[in-house]
């Protein structure tokens, strides 16, 4: 066998490629390098098995990667030009590789293994670092004052270079770097800096990076990282719900590929219906799957929400399967009309692995019924949704027992407290007047459990108090935002207003920050209550009858709006989905608007889709005042992108949502990294926070 070093690579170590569609049956979360002590090839000082094949650094620091799953297998080495490495291990990890070569116990040995690859200042002033990050490795340069950016020079031996937008090209398309981001840390605050690669014309296979304006006086960080990954198969894929833990990213949604991928394993390993509820369970880098299952019985059922506790995934949708899974002692064991194709809620609980369906129950009564969103508090289960039901389950004892509109044909909002179990109901309660309402969002806190949501109804219940008391537009072709407050029992409404001016009024989410009640949806009212002193105080796509975002503030009492803001350009904005820090507010949701507010040195300063009359998803931070905008950003690719929901966790923002485009921004090592062939897939998304990367 060969001793060579890159015999060595092809002989012996296998992995998958994350570079080229991804091969579902090798997924690889955060694996350290392991330190030579004898079991490799004396040139190399460490080595790591990655989604690309393992990647070996020399005691030179040069990058010998063997991309072993590509069309067709090769070696790349990245050589460091001009400089001078010394690699070494930095933090210590947990993990020991054990080796046991033969019977003789003389020649079995140990290697330590560590969180990351120090090669030292390798250019003047300029540090090297190499970090695993769920199955790659992230180069990140750190510039220290006074260092020169054009002294960083690498040379890429095994494939010609060349530039695809933001990517770096090694050979043919399916071997790329992603994007780089750069950034200056001031203050607290990681300001970014415009940066790109840079190919020297006269040096075949070198490059650089290019830097735009920054603070000489301050540190730069250069470093590519991933940001999103594709998730579906040969039909129709979409997220509506994500909840991020420390360790991992959780999405639900609905889908009608039999191919899924990430199935196997799961509580239900094949699919049933027409549609499918699906539940996945992504690394926080967004590389790899760990496990995803199907959810649903003969016909159609559909995610909405999901939350997590420490012992369990918590989802809500609807279906019209008699036979929707685990129902069996559950709270409700039969479906309220299910044969005559009628809706019922479901409310279900997996294991945090998606392993295990712990119980399912269905969620009302004779005619449709729709849950749209869930949460967890002090050991309850709340869900909240819309109803035709007049006979919906548990409402006697609620503020509201009985259904205004039912009996002439619309709905009422509902609100039920189920037990963690799931098995029995403790309160629902009706909520809306005599024309039509729904529940889109729902938030659970010691001030009491907040819905917000749509009516039509004029004399929805417990506005007098309120912001506003008066819809100004409500009938039957029109609908003003609704925000409720509700005793944690469901048994009392202790307030309720509109929100909303003269036009269409829609309220998609909240959420219930230390300082109030955030509240976004869309609008197409040019007066929009407390717009004055915002951020945007006029509606830009209203004017050519379009609609713009819209993210209002209230006490936790109801009783004003301290302030609203509008957010959009001059076609149409649709926000989805806000999530509330001290110090920001996140909105996502969908433009068509090539003139989006904020984009400025942003992740992404283009709407790739709005040129061919598509949309782009898009990201906004606001200060909690809503008076200020700090950033925007477009993410899509050359189709249809559009964002359904927003979470947060540590430094990451992540979003999620559907997409056609076959380019989505990088993708290229994510998990899924191309299309799954059907008409829209499932993706999702990573950000910092200060949305430039």
């Amino acid at each position: 066998m060969r001793r060579t070093l890159f015999g060595w690579v092809v002989a012996f170590l296998t992995g998958t490629v994350c570079a080229v569609p991804f091969d579902q049956s090798q997924v690889l979360s955060n694996i350290p390098f392991e330190e030579n002590r004898g079991q490799s090839d004396p040139r190399v000082a460490f080595q790591v098995r990655t989604s690309a094949g393992p990647l070996f650094v020399t005691r030179e620091g040069d990058l010998v990667w063997n991309l072993q799953k590509t069309a067709s297998s090769l070696v790349l080495v990245e050589h460091l030009v001009g400089g001078i490495a010394h690699p070494r291990g930095l933090s210590l990890s947990k993990i020991q590789v054990n080796y046991f070569h033969g019977a003789n116990a003389n020649k079995w040995h140990s290697a330590p293994t560590w969180e990351q690859v120090s090669l030292g200042e390798v250019w003047p002033k300029i540090e090297v670092s190499l970090i695993p990050r769920l199955g790659t490795v992230e180069k990140r340069f750190t510039l220290q004052s006074g260092a020169d950016p054009d002294a960083i020079d690498l040379q890429v031996s095994g494939g010609e270079l060349s530039l695809d937008n933001e990517h770096l090209v090694v050979g043919d398309q399916s071997r790329k770097f992603s994007a780089p981001i750069a950034w200056q840390q001031m203050d607290q605050v990681r300001r970014p800096v415009q940066v790109s690669y840079r190919l020297d014309p006269k040096r075949e296979g070198h490059y650089g990076f290019k830097l735009g304006e920054y603070d000489p006086n301050l540190p730069v960080i250069i470093d590519p990282i991933l940001k999103s990954t594709y998730l579906g198969g040969s039909d129709k894929d979409w997220i509506e719900a994500m909840a991020v833990n420390n360790d991992s990213v959780y999405v639900a949604g609905t889908t009608g590929s039999t191919d899924f991928p990430g199935i196997a394993g799961g509580v239900q390993e094949n699919f049933s219906g027409s549609y499918d509820v699906f539940v996945a369970r992504l690394g926080r880098g967004l590389r790899t799957i760990s496990q995803v299952t199907f959810l649903g019985g003969a016909d159609h059922d559909y995610a909405t929400a999901l939350a997590l506790t420490p012992d369990g995934v918590y989802l809500t949708g609807r279906t019209y399967s008699p036979d929707f899974p685990g129902v069996s002692g559950g709270a409700q064991t039969v479906c309220g009309d299910c044969v005559n194709e009628q809706y019922d809620a479901f409310v279900s609980k997996l294991s945090l692995d998606l392993r295990t369906l712990y119980q399912s129950t269905y969620l009302g009564g004779e005619k449709d019924d729709w849950a749209n969103a869930i949460a967890i508090h002090s050991g309850s289960v709340y869900v909240a949704g819309w109803t035709w039901s007049s006979d919906f389950p548990q409402t006697t004892g609620g503020a509201q027992q009985t259904c205004s509109s039912c009996t002439d044909g619309y709905r009422d909002s509902f609100v039920t407290r189920l037990t963690p179990d799931l098995k029995s109901i403790v309160q629902s309660t009706f909520l809306g007047g005599n024309r039509e309402d729904g529940d889109t969002s729902l938030a659970v806190s010691t001030h009491g459990v907040y819905v917000s949501g749509t009516t039509s109804s004029k004399d929805f219940p417990k506005v007098v108090g309120g912001a506003r008391s008066i819809c100004t537009d409500c009938s039957d072709y029109s609908t003003d935002a609704f925000v409720s407050r509700i005793s944690p029992d469901l048994k009392t409404l202790q307030q309720s207003t509109f929100l909303g001016g003269s036009g269409y009024d829609v309220a998609n989410a909240l959420a219930i920050a230390s300082d109030g009640v955030y509240v976004t949806g869309t609008t197409w009212s040019t007066d929009f209550p407390k717009t004055a002193g915002g951020f945007q105080s006029s509606c830009q796509g209203c004017v050519e009858h379009h609609y713009d975002a819209f993210i209002s503030k209230l006490p936790f009492n109801l009783h004003s709006v301290l302030q609203s803001t509008y957010l959009g350009g001059s076609q149409s904005d649709w926000a989805s989905s806000l999530t509330v820090l001290p110090n920001a507010v996140y909105v996502t949701g969908w433009t068509w608007s090539t003139d989006f507010p904020g984009i400025t040195n942003s992740a992404q300063q283009v709407c790739r889709g709005c040129s061919f009359g598509y949309r782009d998803a898009f990201i906004s931070r606001l200060l909690p005042d809503l008076k200020s905008l700090s950033r925007s950003t477009y993410f899509g690719g050359n189709h249809d992108d559009a964002a359904t929901v927003i979470a947060l966790k540590s430094e990451s923002l992540y979003i999620a949502g559907e997409t056609q485009s076959t380019n989505l921004p990088g993708a290229v090592r994510g998990a899924q990294n191309v299309p799954g062939g059907g008409y829209n897939d499932a993706f999702v998304a990573c950000f910092s926070l200060d949305l430039a990367k």
